[in-house]
């Protein structure tokens, strides 16, 4: 008989250590947004090509636009908005240029911004380009960035105070 309380103790405390290691998981779950190798949130700006910008004038598709990301994070999707104009996919190797329009969710860290070449000779409004950086399991924002584009002419558009969004990065 004392053998079999003994292998009780065993199998209790053997329990009591499943539930508390269970426990610890579900509590690493639910306070990182990502989960197993969500990693450490950081701090997030948005840069741009330092260009004159206008469809008929220019050899590439748009301003380039992409995330600088302090942050040690690996499970991220990208939140692409503007205002006016639209986002183009543009990477190599193939430089083909898909249109993607003016919000996109997105792995990619780079799209570029333009406008409706039709628009041509008209008044247009102030731009601004927001990126939502998302967990790409929850979807819970991590941060947020944003810029504005001016425009020199009513055809040429450029990144707002770029050197300072530069130096911010």
């Amino acid at each position: 008989m004392p053998e079999s309380r003994d292998n009780r103790y065993i199998g209790a405390a053997l329990a009591v250590a499943i539930i508390c290691v269970v426990a610890v998981i579900i509590l690493f779950f639910v306070r990182s947004p990502g989960g197993v190798g969500g990693g450490a949130p950081g701090k997030l700006t948005l840069t741009g090509d330092d260009i004159d910008y206008s469809p008929h004038l220019s050899s590439v598709p748009g301003i380039r636009v992409q995330p600088d990301y302090s942050g040690d994070y690996f499970s991220l999707r990208y939140h692409w908005k503007t205002n006016y104009g639209y986002f183009l996919d543009w990477d190599p190797p193939e430089y083909i240029v898909i249109p993607m329009g003016n919000e996109v969710v997105t792995d990619s860290r780079t799209l570029y911004w333009t406008y409706d070449p039709s628009e041509a000779g008209r008044e247009k409004p102030p731009v601004t380009v927001t990126l939502l950086l998302e967990d790409d399991r929850s979807g819970v924002v991590l941060d947020e960035a944003s810029l504005d584009i001016i425009w020199l002419d009513t055809d040429t558009a450029r990144i707002k105070n770029l050197e300072q969004s530069i130096k911010a990065g």
